[in-house]
């Protein structure tokens, strides 16, 4: 009986052990995924003309939001529901904040990495952040 239970507690451990992991949200990231974001000033930001140096340029200089439109980076048209089943076992907004805080984490096919700067996490607030974020969510 007890080499039974000892057998089930390791099927169980080697069970839970292969789910897929879930992407850890670190201090920073919930600081600002916990932020009610609002989408009308994630707008105005993506179309900002800079975010403080010509080094940030705004979103929409390098992502189009036409459906097929390719710029430096890639179209966002839909990248709501992408954002949502990119990564297995990430949610669409911690795919989105990887994306804007350090671009390289997932690179777009047939795009290059290091063309986005690493540089938003220091010229955007937490709370742009979360705008920007809220505005991407409503690009269906």
């Amino acid at each position: 009986m007890r080499l039974r239970i000892l057998f089930l507690l390791l099927i169980c451990m080697i069970v839970v052990g292969c789910e897929p992991a879930v992407a850890e949200r670190s201090p920073e990231m919930a600081a600002v995924l916990d932020l009610a974001g609002d989408a009308a000033n994630g707008e105005a930001l993506f179309n900002k003309d800079s975010h403080g140096s010509a080094l940030l340029p705004s979103c929409v200089l390098c992502h189009s939001l036409e459906e097929g439109t390719r710029l430096a980076g890639p179209s966002l048209a839909g990248v709501s529901g992408r954002a949502a089943t990119t990564i297995e076992g990430e949610s669409a907004e911690v795919y989105l904040y990887n994306s804007i805080i350090d671009p390289n984490t997932y690179i777009v096919d047939s795009f290059n990495g290091g063309v986005m700067s690493g540089q938003y996490a220091d010229a955007l607030t937490d709370q742009e952040i979360a705008d920007l974020i809220a505005y991407l969510q409503t690009l269906k």
